[in-house]
């Protein structure tokens, strides 16, 4: 992957430094929360994986209970900029409504 400038900028100004005990605290909390979301989407993907497979195999688009819908299922349909291909077609065009925005990315190994 290809550095921009923005970010070769951002690592010309980087001053790094020992972390002190507070720091390597806020770092092992940071990756137990990490992981904790991980696991947590992974099993959220694999419950919904289910539910939508056994509420289309009974025939139906929505569940009740009570009277009340506790789950529904629904086509949605998004339309999206395809970007590659309007830099390919015209590049021009692309560049002219092109913006770079910068932030601060905080990466935890």
């Amino acid at each position: 992957m290809t550095m921009t400038a923005a970010e070769a900028a951002i690592l010309e100004d980087l001053v790094p430094v020992d972390a002190n005990p507070e720091i390597l605290g806020l770092i092992a909390r940071y990756r137990a929360f990490r992981d904790a979301r991980d696991n947590a989407v992974a099993q959220l993907d694999e419950v919904k994986a289910k539910l939508m497979a056994e509420i289309t195999a009974l025939g139906a688009q929505a569940v009740t209970v009570g009277g009340k819908v506790n789950a529904r299922m629904s086509t949605v349909e998004t339309v999206r900029l395809d970007q590659k291909e309007l830099k390919a077609k015209h590049p021009e065009l692309a560049a002219e409504f092109t913006r770079v925005t910068v932030s601060a990315r905080l990466t935890v190994s």
